[in-house]
């Protein structure tokens, strides 16, 4: 229980900190990229460190492959709709949903770690 109210904490003060860095840092900081884009990394250990109390092994090379499987079905795709690849559209679109895919995993991850420890 201590170890999920902390990982809540360790998320929040992220958030804190990325917020003061944007705001400081406003006239250096990329317009494409966003705080959450800077949160998956820390999901990402987040993740691992659920899968391994949960399951005993990481989910962190099955999570990266999905990615990639999704990686190559977006390049097949955007090169039949439009005939090429942009690649800055391409890596935006990637980054968002693989930020999409980290945030639901965790939270699953989350509430199935929650449901472990209640029963």
């Amino acid at each position: 229980m201590i170890s999920l109210f902390l990982q809540i904490l360790q998320l929040i003060f992220a958030f804190i900190v990325l917020s003061f860095f944007k705001g400081a840092l406003k006239k250096f900081w990329p317009k494409d990229l966003r705080k959450k884009d800077l949160m998956s990394i820390l999901l990402l250990i987040l993740i691992n460190k659920l899968s391994i109390s949960i399951w005993k092994i990481s989910i962190i090379p099955h999570l990266i492959f999905v990615i990639s499987i999704i990686g190559i079905m977006m390049t097949l795709y955007l090169a039949r709709k439009n005939g090429n690849i942009k690649m800055k559209e391409f890596w935006v679109r990637l980054l968002r949903i693989t930020d999409l895919i980290i945030t639901i995993v965790y939270i699953l991850l989350f509430f199935l770690a929650i449901y472990k420890l209640f029963s």
